[in-house]
């Protein structure tokens, strides 16, 4: 058995797919696999306008 012990936790984001949960969990012979793509890059300089944006997800890596 894995155990976790943390002193400290922060999250910066919670987004509608992420959750922190606590207390005793057990789960007998799960499988789980699960992905989650999100960003939108940077943009530099002053007074930027963004139009007809695209994003694109690569899966090969």
């Amino acid at each position: 058995m894995t155990n976790i012990h943390l002193k400290k936790l922060k999250a910066n984001i919670i987004q509608s797919n992420s959750g922190i949960y606590y207390g005793v969990n057990v789960q007998h012979k799960w499988i789980r696999k699960s992905t989650t793509s999100s960003g939108f890059g940077t943009i530099d300089g002053d007074s930027n306008t963004v139009r007809n944006n695209v994003s694109l997800i690569d899966k090969r890596k």
